[in-house]
């Protein structure tokens, strides 16, 4: 039986995990957060358990300590703190995972399972596991821009890339939530594994689950044995596209999937285990949608653990000139330039449609320019 370490200053919760651990795991009590490393070297331990906010010593000063260590053990929170700041630099301390109270049993093995099994070596000759050194950022999967918003927005995306969390892009639309999570793929070591992307918003209600979790022969009418994005993006990265659109059963089979880290294809009457991280996007406000019975709040809170606000374009215009640069330079007229008036001209609007709208305005005046200089009078906004 595998070994964790579990550093608390409270017997009772070792005493409560120790019980939920029991036929899983050996949990090695550490009541004295000093000794976390001397019990590592004594029982060699699979992985790391901590309270954060621990008293004298606190549980950021073990994960430095852990991070000192030869070969650095796998290190999961698990804490009543649920403030972003605080998770965030839980994980830029040296946590892997950050799971806060209160949470199911079936979450925490299933977590604990996953946090152990993406830490082990793995034969990447055979297909199997993944890379775990992050790696640099997929070409294109980038954010054009050096306004604070932006440069926030790449810090999040570091810190969180090689969590096994959910993360929630919010932002209106056109500001570049697919953007994001594709950065927050290809940045983490989950980057050689498969990137699945669905549009919650655009499945027909009557196909969305057969997508999402597949189906077994004879599950309806012609229906064929398929494998649903969750398996398809094992090992990987799902994106959840609009998921305030999400209809009450998705969503309860989603809060399922998250808890548990299995999918049940229709028509079966077996579970499949999937290793795959959840990013979800929306446009709305999902606290609005909860109020009004529109969304489950306990999905949201598994959802929203860790979240990235996208600001408006109205709200960085500093970055507009680099934008147009970029998409200048990448259009099919790269030589074209653009007048200092109808670049102040850009940076006067308002931009409702964000980045894309920017990026359609400019394509729009090319032609009009015939990809030569663009002046304020080639430029219209509809």
């Amino acid at each position: 039986m595998d070994r964790v370490v579990y550093v608390d200053e409270k017997k009772e919760a070792i005493q409560e995990l120790s019980f939920a651990l029991q036929d899983t795991y050996e949990v090695i009590p550490c009541l004295n957060p000093r000794e976390t490393v001397s019990l590592i070297k004594k029982y060699n331990p699979k992985a790391v358990l901590l309270e954060i906010a621990l008293r004298g010593y606190s549980g950021f000063q073990v994960l430095e300590d852990l991070q000192k260590l030869p070969h650095p053990l796998p290190a999961m929170v698990i804490s009543e703190h649920i403030d972003p700041l605080f998770v965030v630099r839980a994980l830029k301390t040296g946590a892997q995972d950050y799971l806060s109270r209160p949470y199911t049993i079936s979450m925490l093995t299933h977590r604990l399972k996953r946090l152990i099994a993406s830490s082990a070596p793995k034969n990447l000759e055979k297909g199997e596991g993944y890379v775990k050194r992050p790696l640099s950022i997929h070409k294109g999967s980038f954010f054009i821009g050096t306004s604070p918003f932006i440069q926030q927005v790449r810090e999040l995306v570091r810190f969180y890339a090689d969590s096994h969390y959910p993360v929630l892009i919010q932002g209106e639309s056109g500001t570049g939530k697919d953007l994001v999570a594709r950065m927050l793929h290809f940045s983490s070591y989950r980057a050689h594994g498969p990137y699945e992307v669905r549009n919650v918003g655009a499945i027909p209600l009557s196909l969305l689950e057969s997508e999402l979790f597949g189906c077994e022969v004879g599950a309806f009418t012609d229906a064929r044995q398929r494998k649903g994005c969750f398996e398809l993006a094992h090992n990987g990265t799902l994106f959840l596209d609009e998921i305030g659109n999400a209809s009450d059963s998705l969503q309860a089979a989603l809060l399922r999937v998250i808890e548990d880290g299995e999918v049940r294809r229709l028509g079966s009457t077996t579970s499949i285990f999937v290793n795959t991280r959840i990013i979800c996007a929306t446009n709305k406000d999902l606290g609005e949608l909860v109020k009004k019975g529109k969304f489950r709040d306990d999905l949201r809170y598994r959802i929203a653990h860790l979240v990235i606000s996208l600001p408006p374009l109205r709200k960085r215009k500093e970055d507009i000139p680099l934008l147009v640069e970029y998409f200048l330079r990448n259009s099919a007229f790269p030589d074209a330039s653009i007048s200092s008036k109808a670049l102040s001209f850009l940076q006067d609007y308002h931009w409702p449609g964000n980045v894309r709208q920017l990026r359609a305005c400019l394509e729009r005046a090319l032609l009009l320019c015939q990809g030569t200089h663009i002046e304020v009078g080639h430029i219209s906004f509809e």
